[in-house]
């Protein structure tokens, strides 16, 4: 399922947790946004780790220019409030392959927490291979 962002708040809130939140940056006119759309749809259905969210460029503007988004479609994984990846482009093949690659990873801990566990990450080209270490 695709959230529907509406405020700059609510894009805040849900950018801001641990999990990782994959933001479609679209536009209503915007052909290949258009021709995403049932991918993102299906997606979101297949990769359930990954929580889905849209933004219309044009109604929330100032997000779009906070992010940095000069092209449709732009897609952006955050994860406590930074985006760790993104996306430019409207290729059904790269953009699976993005999401594909946060799909069941441990949620990273919040860098703001007392306690920080920080991951070490063995070969950073194919993330699933990882331990965690405690300092």
């Amino acid at each position: 399922m695709i959230t529907r962002i509406e405020t700059a708040d609510d894009f805040r809130q849900h950018i801001n947790t641990g999990e990782y939140c994959m933001v479609a940056f679209n536009a209503s006119w915007c052909g290949p946004c258009k021709m995403m759309k049932p991918v993102l749809d299906r997606m979101s259905e297949t990769y359930r780790t990954v929580k889905f969210f849209e933004v219309d460029v044009d109604e929330l503007e100032d997000i779009s220019a906070e992010a940095g988004v000069s092209a449709m479609p732009t897609y952006m994984i955050y994860s406590w409030g930074k985006v760790i990846d993104q996306l430019v482009g409207g290729s059904e093949v790269k953009f699976e392959a993005l999401v594909k690659k946060y799909d069941g990873i441990p949620i990273p801990p919040n860098p703001q927490s007392e306690y920080v566990t920080v991951l070490d990450y063995v070969d950073r080209s194919d993330d699933k291979h990882y331990k965690q270490v405690r300092k």
